[in-house]
């Protein structure tokens, strides 16, 4: 079956979007005006790329693709709510803990079974599913807490939407390399770092969170204006 073009022409909108925004997100300091508001272009733009694939799955008979896309959709929505709900765990988290736990072991059966050359490798899908089973981890203890302390709320963000944009990325420019000009195909290490580049710059936030920021200081430039709506 065909995939409809409108359809096509707005995922790769969407996503291209979501890896300019991302990208910008990323690189604005925390809580500033500019990250907040990249920072939503980012989500809306994840949402309607992953709704676009979800449905263009159907068309390619890619089904199996379905619960990757509600996962990583789950992940910028949960990175998102951590800020909104000001580090507060509530229904949001009680509803959705399931989704890593059920990614991450349909990951882990999914690389024991993938045969050695296959695309994606066996390798990528038990990091996969260790990132789902971290993911599920924080959220049963997120839900234990009730409450995050203003680092590890703004680090639960940080990685959150970081693998989201990753995904996006290396989908992009790994996955989607022959759209590429052939000047750009020809550096394998352009393409490879700018796949991985949120993993770098996630990285360099998260150590930046934790001895970098001088005291207090990060504190009131995360105040509310990406939790504000």
């Amino acid at each position: 079956m065909a995939s409809p073009i409108p359809l096509v022409v707005l995922h790769i909108v969407a996503g291209s979007i979501a890896i300019a925004c991302g990208a910008a997100a990323l690189a604005f300091r925390k809580g500033s005006g500019a990250h907040v508001y990249a920072g939503r272009g980012f989500g809306i733009s994840m949402a309607v790329m992953l709704a676009s694939a979800g449905i263009l799955t159907v068309f390619t008979s890619r089904t199996n693709e379905i619960p990757g896309i509600m996962f990583f959709l789950y992940l910028v929505a949960s990175g998102w709510q951590t800020v909104r709900s000001r580090g507060v765990a509530g229904q949001f988290e009680r509803w959705t803990i399931t989704i890593p736990i059920a990614f991450a072991l349909l990951a882990f059966v999914d690389a024991l079974q993938r045969p050695a050359g296959s695309i994606p490798p066996a390798g990528l899908m038990f990091f996969i599913a260790f990132i789902s089973m971290l993911a599920a981890v924080g959220d049963a203890r997120y839900l234990r807490r009730g409450v995050l302390p203003r680092v590890a709320k703004l680090s639960r963000h940080i990685w959150r939407i970081s693998i989201a944009l990753f995904a996006a990325t290396g989908s992009f420019f790994l996955g989607q390399a022959k759209v590429l000009p052939i000047a750009m195909r020809q550096q394998p290490a352009l393409l490879i770092t700018l796949a991985v580049a949120p993993l770098l710059f996630m990285l360099f936030w998260l150590i930046w969170l934790r001895i970098g920021a001088k005291p207090g200081a990060e504190a009131r430039a995360t105040v509310a204006p990406e939790v504000a709506d």
